[in-house]
């Protein structure tokens, strides 16, 4: 079976995702400086990349940010 296609797989590289990326960002390092921030809705298809691009901005913050996903 191809890689890509197994549950759980995480691309190496995100495309087409810097501009989202960016807005992401910039609300975390906000709520991290000042301690308030705005709320993010990530929306989309399925496997379109949502988990995977909010969890490689994770990442790079610490781990004192809280992620709730729900439907």
């Amino acid at each position: 079976m191809i890689e890509c296609f197994l549950e759980g797989f995480k691309p190496m590289t995100l495309i087409h995702r810097e501009k989202q990326e960016e807005t992401i960002k910039q609300t975390f390092q906000q709520f991290k400086e000042f301690g308030y921030g705005t709320n993010l809705a990530l929306t989309g298809v399925t496997g379109g990349g949502k988990t995977v691009t909010i969890n490689k901005i994770l990442a790079e913050f610490d781990s004192h940010i809280y992620f709730s996903a729900s439907l």
